[in-house]
């Protein structure tokens, strides 16, 4: 039994585009599949770091006031606002502190200070 090869010229000149089209297409998705695994990986490196900070932040979030030694003048501003935690006051902006009444530039430095050397930053979550 004889295969019939008789196929039409524009058929084989469209199957070889869309081959052509096909190759492409499965090339630039080969691309993009590179392009998002490399950016999981940078992602992912993120993620271990964040969650490693999170954990340590987390525990000095917790830490009282009464830990902090703060000026007395620092102190009972902020107790008398509600603060009771190092993370109290960095969950703002810094810029809020100044909504606090009496609340001057030496006592918004101290706190930078106290902050910083907790390796924390204002507005944490």
């Amino acid at each position: 039994m004889q295969e019939d090869n008789n196929i039409p010229t524009s058929e084989i000149l469209r199957l070889t585009k869309e081959n052509e089209r096909l190759n492409n297409e499965n090339g630039r998705l080969t691309q993009e599949i590179a392009r998002l695994q490399r950016e999981i990986e940078v992602l992912s490196a993120r993620l271990a770091r964040n969650m490693k900070t999170a954990s340590v932040s987390s525990e000095k979030l917790e830490i009282p006031l009464s830990q902090l030694r703060l000026s007395r003048r620092t102190d009972n501003l902020l107790r008398s606002n509600g603060f009771k935690t190092l993370g109290d006051i960095v969950r703002r902006r810094r810029e809020q502190m100044n909504e606090i009444p009496y609340f001057g530039t030496k006592c918004l430095y101290e706190l930078d200070q106290v902050i910083l050397s907790h390796g924390l930053s204002w507005e944490m979550e």
